[in-house]
This record gives structure tokens, sequence and C-alpha cells, in this order.
């Protein structure tokens, strides 16, 4: 059904794979290297890379000399980019998205966790086109449903104007949420403490308490320098990751922050423990899960609270391929009793697209 109702596109890797013209990485680092591996398991190599003019100072990136993007213009009449790193505000947005009318440009999706080594091109989709239907049938708004139709549009084709069409901004997410001064916020994934700020914005300093989970020790300090800074109280952090049982894990794929993931093997040690363990029964209103890749192992370790006291959920769905059915599909699992949105927020490529769970009127 979903591709359907998307007209069958064909998807970016194909279109790559036949094409005759010169392929450019816009962009270095950690995106360019993951485009790089997705284009040699298409038998691909790209033509070179190239910055932004004021970025160009002689370097070079994985054995390629990183050009101007005027000379590439000026060398080559026609050519594929291929962006390879993310921005998400404007105007560098608005540029983006004017240079891919200009320009072939495309914005690939490639897992932001380096261990899912799944492409999401025709195949995928095709593989998992039932779990992709029963998510689309049950999400709970008109727009939910436009939002996935794209999302899983731009991730095949990478097309820009897809990601821009359908985004929206956080506070009109968060209004879904109906959210008040008596809340009780549990933070998996909390970084430097932004979103915890975001959630005390939002209820106007009003709640009963947080508990904020990051595993990563200089995030960590950051989070807990920023809580002091402000003056927040009823905040209570954990340098723990959120796993389904108390365990020592390591990251793997990154240096311990955002891309990284818990795994069993790795470099860099870190605890990890079950939501229901560490609150021990206490009521929970709002659950936010970013962890990086292990969003269902979260859930699993949260089904008493989830299953309990039925909070209200947000759940990053952009780290894995299948997130967009696997997180639904784990949640639902534990308390059929929730509508279902999605909302992708301005971001290019199509990460900070997120379900947000509200709990059904009894």
């Amino acid at each position: 059904m979903i591709l359907d109702l998307l007209n069958h596109p064909t998807d970016l890797w194909t279109t790559l794979k036949e094409t005759d013209e010169p392929i450019f990485l816009y962009g270095m680092g950690d995106g360019a290297e993951k485009v790089l591996d997705a284009l040699a398991r298409i038998g691909k190599t790209p033509e070179g890379v190239y910055a932004s003019d004021e970025f160009v100072r002689g370097h070079s990136f994985k054995g390629y000399p990183v050009r101007r993007f005027s000379d590439v213009c000026a060398s080559y009449p026609s050519f594929t980019a291929l962006l390879c790193f993310a921005v998400d505000y404007e105007p560098m947005l608005s540029y983006l998205t004017n240079m891919s009318e200009e320009h072939n440009l495309f914005a690939p999706d490639v897992p932001v966790i380096r261990t899912d080594d799944t492409l999401f091109d025709t195949a995928f989709v095709e593989e998992h086109e039932a779990q992709f239907d029963a998510v689309y049938n049950r999400l709970a708004d008109e727009q939910s449903k436009a939002v996935y139709r794209d999302i899983i549009a731009a991730k095949l084709t990478g097309q820009i104007d897809l990601m821009r069409r359908c985004e929206s901004s956080r506070e009109e997410a968060l209004a879904l949420l109906h959210l008040h001064g008596d809340e009780t916020y549990v933070d998996l994934g909390a970084y430097n403490g932004d979103t915890v700020e975001e959630f005390i914005r939002t209820v106007n300093g009003n709640y009963r308490a947080i508990y904020a989970f990051e595993p990563d020790k200089k995030n960590f300090q950051k989070l807990c320098a920023r809580v002091e800074q402000n003056g927040f109280q009823n905040v209570h952090p954990f340098c723990i990751g959120a796993w389904n049982e108390a365990d020592t894990l390591f990251f793997k794929g990154g240096k311990g922050g955002r891309n990284s993931m818990l795994s069993k093997t790795g470099t860099k040690q870190v605890s990890v423990d079950a939501v229901d363990h560490v609150l021990n029964g206490a009521p929970v209103t709002l659950l936010k899960l970013d962890v990086e890749g292990a969003e269902t192992r979260a859930l699993e370790g949260a089904a008493h609270t989830i299953s309990t006291h039925r909070p209200r959920i947000i759940a990053a769905a952009y780290h894995k391929n299948g997130d967009l059915f696997e997180i639904p599909e784990a949640v639902l699992s534990i308390c059929d009793s929730y509508d279902v949105y999605l909302r992708h927020h301005p971001y290019l490529p199509a990460w900070e697209t997120n379900f947000y769970f509200v709990p059904k009127m009894s």
C-alpha cells in the first residue's frame, strides 16, 4: 500500500547506480564516510568532494582534494551532488533548498547509527511494507499520514523538497501533548540538558520532577552545569544509558555523544539501566526517548512504567531504518491505548522525525 501511495518512486541508490553524471560529495566528516560506503555498495565512485567556497583551504578528504563549489560548477556543466552533513537552521536550509532546485543536489538517507548497514531503498520498503502499512493506518491525523508519506519518499529518493514541505515546529508538536504544570518528565538521552530546559520552558517552570539519563560523562557534566546555572529544582540527573536491564555496555560507532550507540562491544564503557528499575514505580507523565538507536531496548525497560502510568511519549524515529515501524510496534505492544502522531522538524537530512504518543481518552 505505502509504495502505491507514493507512486513507486525510483530510489536514490538506483538513480545513482544508473547515472552517467559525475557524482560529488558535498561536505566531509562522518556523513561523507557513510555516503562513500553506500556508494561502494552499489559500485559507484565519486568524482570528487566539494565544500562552500569560504570553507576550502587546500585540504583533502579520503584522498580527494576538497574543491570549491564555484570551481566544480565552472568545470562540470552537469553533475549530481550528495549532501553529506546535517543542517537544522535558517538560512542554510533555504540555501540548500535553492541549490537542490538549481543543481542535482540530494540528501541521501544513511542510518545515523553505523551498525545499521541496510540501505533505505525500494527493496527495504518492499520487505517491510506490511509493517509500514500497519503504522500508517494507525496514525491519528492527516498531517501525520502526510509526514509519513513524505519522509518515506524523502528517505527513498533523497529529494530535499519532500523533507521541507512536511516540516513543522517543535512547539506545534509539543502542543499535541497538552502539557500542564503537574508533569513528571523522564528524559532518556538528555545530552547537555537542552531538552530539559525546553521542557521547563514549555511548562513555564511548573512541574513535579525531572529524571534525566545521559550516559556520556562529558555531556553529563554539561547537563549538571546547565541545571545548576539555571537554578532548576527537582531535577535528578543520572549518568547512565537507558536499556532494558542493568548492565555495563560500551559506546560504539562514535565518541560517546550523538551518533554513537550502546553495544555489547566497543571502546568506551558505560553503565545502563531500565527506567522501571531506576524509578521503582514512581509515576511518570512524559517520557522522551532519543537514545541513539537503543529506543526499543529502552522501551522494554520502561514497560511497567508505560503500562501502569500511560505517560505521553516522544520517541526519535531516525536513528535506524526500521525506526519508522519498530518504535510504534514496541510502544503499542506494551499499551495499545495510544493515539500515534508523527512530526518532522526542520532538518536535513530527515533527522528530527519523532513519534508522539498520546494516551487515548478513557
